[in-house]
């Protein structure tokens, strides 16, 4: 699991877009366990509706480095998937 995301001196993705991304996975992630814990207390719970999302536009310079964030992405990402397997289970 990627814990930081390394800057790189030219290119890289758009911090701010990345970061907007990450917070509204992290965000959703969260949803999630809220409504896993609903399930598993015998009460209504649903799954949060999911919002398409484009990859962080590239920066001229000092921008995030790609690998690290495609990475960070595809971990939050599969993290989704298996939460919203085992809520709909």
């Amino acid at each position: 699991m990627i814990t930081y995301i390394r800057t790189v001196s030219l290119g890289g993705y758009d911090k701010r877009e990345t970061m907007a991304m990450i917070e509204a996975l992290n965000t959703r992630i969260c949803r999630m366990y809220e409504e896993l814990e609903k399930k598993a207390r015998g009460r209504v719970f649903d799954v949060p509706p999911w919002i398409p999302m484009a990859m962080p536009g590239r920066a001229n310079r000092n921008g995030f480095d790609e690998s690290d964030t495609d990475q960070l992405i595809s971990e939050l990402q599969s993290c989704l998937a298996e939460l919203e397997k085992e809520l709909l289970s």
